[in-house]
């Protein structure tokens, strides 16, 4: 993600931060170019389709005094084979809540899929044309399983029969717990790694124990660190 404060893009209103992603191509051997600028978007996930890269992420605008909100939706970015944006669609479902955040994207049969809650492992079907998305299924396979978990990375293939992605849940952070951690944000996420069967209906096995990612900014920022993105190269 970029911060584009100082960059001349189309602004979408009070409720949007001036971010965007740049999406960057690297011919095998070469050097890496920008080929575009996607304004107004943030935890961008992709995933391969045939040649295709697509790229979905969260875009913020359009304020609603209806419950005092800003609206969140899902968008679809498609490039070509040498990393050219052919075209960019809202995803619509009809399900959609005001704010619409954390879809998981992961490709079955050429087709586009997108883990829409985890606990019960509902999965949406896309268009990636229109943008339509439709409920195409939902199991409660793992009973333990905890509600309040959310998305995070897409899910990529982990040997032959299971997709694996990375969720996370907010934690409030009260008191004593804010004073240990010297942190004067209120909050932390913490991720957790999960498994789903790589076959529909993609049934939900398996939750980790939760983690934290290592420091790297040392700030509050460390205790919001968010996971959007993964590749699996061997065993890790």
């Amino acid at each position: 993600e970029l911060d584009t404060g100082n960059m001349n893009l189309p602004h979408y209103g009070s409720c949007v931060p001036f971010r965007a992603t740049v999406w960057l191509h690297t011919p095998e051997g070469g050097q890496p170019s920008m080929r575009r600028i996607i304004p107004n978007s943030e935890d961008a996930r992709a995933v391969r389709l045939g040649d295709r890269t697509l790229v979905v992420f969260v875009r913020k605008g359009g304020y609603t005094a209806v419950k005092n909100q800003c609206r969140y939706s899902m968008q679809l970015a498609v490039f070509n084979k040498d990393g050219y944006l052919t075209h960019e669609v809202p995803l619509r479902y009809t399900g959609a809540r005001l704010q619409e955040k954390n879809w998981m994207p992961f490709v079955h049969n050429d087709s586009l899929y997108m883990s829409y809650s985890i606990c019960p492992h509902s999965v949406l079907r896309c268009d990636i044309t229109s943008g339509y998305c439709s409920l195409a299924f939902k199991t409660h396979a793992l009973k333990t399983c905890d509600r309040l978990l959310r998305g995070g990375s897409q899910l990529v293939p982990a040997g032959k029969h299971s997709l694996v992605g990375i969720a996370h849940r907010t934690i409030i952070l009260k008191g004593t717990s804010r004073v240990a951690r010297g942190a004067a944000a209120p909050a932390v996420y913490k991720h957790f790694l999960f498994r789903v069967d790589r076959e529909p209906p993609f049934a939900l096995r398996y939750v980790s124990k939760a983690f934290i990612f290592p420091r790297f900014f040392w700030s509050d920022a460390d205790w919001i660190q968010f996971c959007a993105g993964q590749a699996l190269d061997g065993n890790q």
